[in-house]
């Protein structure tokens, strides 16, 4: 996949999900279907936050030229909780501007890198062989938002 194709498949991924939250009322979205468990919006304010985990790495990776300081099983397994008591209270509208903001984020970060960056499976060698497209596309809509989203939005 080249940058161009990347930019416009993350795109139209994006456009995909704003047009199944639109048909979507307040109340399904913030609905929590057992007390502990997550609404859409705490899905969402999850994805968000690990989209800008994700943005912060690949900063470090292009500015640093250094490895991402990944978190260990167990720092994440407590921030997701820290994420889901966060939010827990934060009005639909707020997590849903995140969530935009974000996207504009990544694809601002996904213009100012050049192909290569985003396309040679070997430019980052903490990819080992796989290009960084793929992490940015696991992210910011691919395998992340399918398990967090997939069944919840049908």
């Amino acid at each position: 996949m080249n940058k161009t194709e990347f930019l416009k498949t993350l795109k139209a991924e994006r456009a995909r999900l704003e047009e199944e939250l639109a048909v979507l009322s307040e109340a399904r979205l913030i609905e929590r279907p057992a007390p502990d468990a997550w609404s859409i919006k705490d899905n969402l304010a999850h994805l968000t936050f690990w989209e800008q985990y994700m943005l912060n790495n690949i900063r470090r990776a292009v500015n640093e030229a250094a490895a991402p300081e990944w978190m260990t099983d167990e720092e994440e397994t407590l921030t997701n909780a820290r994420v889901f008591t966060d939010n827990w209270d934060r009005p639909l509208a707020d997590v849903l501007a995140d969530m935009r903001r974000s996207l504009a984020d990544v694809i601002a970060q996904v213009e100012s890198l050049s192909e290569a960056y985003l396309t040679d499976p070997n430019r980052f060698a903490w990819r080992e062989g796989v290009p960084l497209w793929t992490y940015i596309a696991d992210e910011a809509y691919g395998e992340h938002y399918h398990e967090h989203l997939g069944q919840r939005l049908a």
